[in-house]
């Protein structure tokens, strides 16, 4: 008990102190695209999420973590913007049903994503195109060392001189849509919004902001959702650009999306969440590692301490000595004696079958033929007790005789 005492105080403490080290040693970033409104990672839209009252004002802002179509079936809107910002917009047939109705109703759908579901892009004949940086393969320092992407507004009240700066993006998405005048709108701005206009573009002047008419309502698309993550919106210049892309919004009131988001975010078991950490998974680990010892050395079967048995005391010896001490303090040796002769001839009667009444020549014959025991012996045994039943008192020599005469008889005989 003590050597186990001692394995698990080790254990705990060799634990303990793993867990410490590595909740204060300096951590990694975690560069994951998670997009969560909860998440203070650099690609967690935490910080634009706590910005929105801000940006939209007395605007009544929600969450929404319910699937799409179960949102917008279940609840009519007016003067809404549902804004999506993922790395992939994949909506089912029966949310994009919902969604296009959802716009033509007059409400704004702001959908930023680096990957548009094909069948959802079709229906406005849009086209997603994408070119990778070069630079991204050779430079080994890129993700902080050179801007990739660019960003800006056609509208000259939007237009920023010096553009918008993007980082860590090893490709840039750009919109193509069926319609030659985009060009021309992609360079000079339009104030009166025809079907389709382009809002912003990148570097090469290429369409990455747009927006098309649908019903009563607008979609808009914006090609990189990692502008609007805590990274941009904490570096100089990203939180302007997201304030400008969300003033094309009508005012009104606001949902968030996280129904997409948040099943990926299920997904992640507790176990994913313990790998995950740093400190937690080597904890986890060397909790296996002490437990998978602590089988090998001890998967031997352990011998209980057994008990000092006492062997069984022979109460009837004790029990005949206890009388047999009684009556030889009494001094009756006499009755003692009698005692003995009555148990020495039911022995004779039930061993040999003789006939134990008269003490004469033919007892003392067949009972030497019988026993086997020699005719003084036999003799001289039935002398004591004729002897001894002939008096009223007889000494403790006489008795000791008796018993002598009786053990030799019974050791000798057959």
């Amino acid at each position: 008990m003590l050597k186990d005492k001692k394995f698990l105080i080790t254990a705990s403490v060799s634990i303990l102190i793993i867990v410490l080290i590595g909740i204060f040693r300096p951590r990694e970033i975690d560069w994951a695209p998670s997009f969560l409104s909860a998440d203070k990672i650099p690609y967690g839209t935490w910080v634009l999420y706590n910005s929105l009252p801000d940006i939209f004002g007395k605007a009544d802002i929600s969450v929404n973590t319910r699937s799409v179509y179960t949102l917008l079936h279940r609840k009519h809107f007016e003067n809404t913007s549902l804004i999506f910002v993922q790395n992939e917009f994949a909506p089912t047939a029966r949310e994009e049903n919902e969604l296009l109705a959802f716009a033509a109703a007059g409400n704004n759908l702001f959908i930023s994503t680096g990957h548009l579901r094909h069948s959802f892009a079709d229906t406005f004949k849009l086209a997603e195109k994408r070119a990778f940086f070069t630079e991204a393969i050779t430079n080994s320092h890129f993700q902080d060392s050179v801007d990739y992407s660019q960003a800006n507004f056609t509208n000259p009240a939007l237009h920023h001189d010096s553009a918008y700066h993007f980082k860590r993006n090893f490709y840039s998405t750009w919109y193509k849509v069926d319609d030659d005048s985009l060009r021309a709108r992609a360079e000079t701005w339009v104030d009166s919004f025809p079907e389709i206009a382009v809002l912003g573009v990148d570097g090469a002047n290429r369409a990455n902001f747009i927006r098309l008419r649908y019903g009563k309502g607008y979609i808009y698309f914006h090609s990189n959702p990692y502008a609007f993550t805590n990274y941009y919106m904490l570096n100089p210049g990203g939180s302007q650009y997201v304030a400008k892309c969300f003033s094309y919004l009508a005012p009104g009131d606001v949902v968030w999306d996280e129904s997409y988001k948040k099943v990926e975010h299920q997904a992640q078991s507790p176990l994913h969440f313990i790998l995950k950490t740093e400190a937690l998974k080597w904890a986890y680990y060397m909790a296996v590692m002490f437990l998978l010892l602590y089988i090998l050395f001890n998967i031997k079967r352990r011998q209980r301490v057994i008990p000092v048995v006492d062997p069984y005391k022979n109460t009837s010896l004790e029990f005949t000595e206890t009388i047999g001490s009684l009556y030889f303090n009494q001094g009756n040796h006499k009755n003692i004696a009698h005692k003995k002769i009555t148990y020495f001839f039911e022995f004779i009667r039930n061993r040999y079958g003789v006939d134990t009444a008269l003490l004469d020549e033919e007892f003392a014959r067949k009972l030497c033929y019988k026993s086997g025991a020699s005719k003084s012996a036999v003799d001289h045994l039935i002398n004591i007790i004729s002897g001894i039943e002939s008096k009223k008192r007889i000494s403790d020599t006489e008795l000791i005789d008796l018993n002598h005469a009786i053990e030799y008889f019974k050791n000798n005989c057959q």
